[in-house]
């Protein structure tokens, strides 16, 4: 299979994940790279490449990578509440 990133052809097997299959553009950005868009469709880090196709890198320099940023860090303080007090309900106002 064949996808490119950051107008480099990369060669690789179906079923690589994404993360392994960038990892050299992951380590080259200026930036922590928090996802991706795999043929202009949102994928995270660990999704399998099942079809050639183009990746986008999203890092915390972008607005995107700042919502999944935020959004990810909602999500883990909601799952940390969650085991200290089952019972209790947590608001996040935006």
């Amino acid at each position: 299979m064949k996808i490119k990133c950051k107008d480099e052809e990369i060669e690789c097997e179906k079923g690589t994940k994404l993360c392994d299959a960038v990892s050299k553009q992951i380590a080259e950005n200026p930036y922590t790279v928090v996802g991706a868009k795999f043929n202009n469709k949102y994928k995270f880090l660990g999704a399998e490449i099942e079809e050639d196709g183009k990746v986008d890198l999203i890092d915390l320099s972008m607005k995107e990578g700042t919502k999944i940023y935020r959004r990810t860090l909602t999500y883990i303080m909601g799952m940390a509440f969650q085991e200290v007090e089952p019972n209790a309900l947590i608001t996040v106002d935006y």
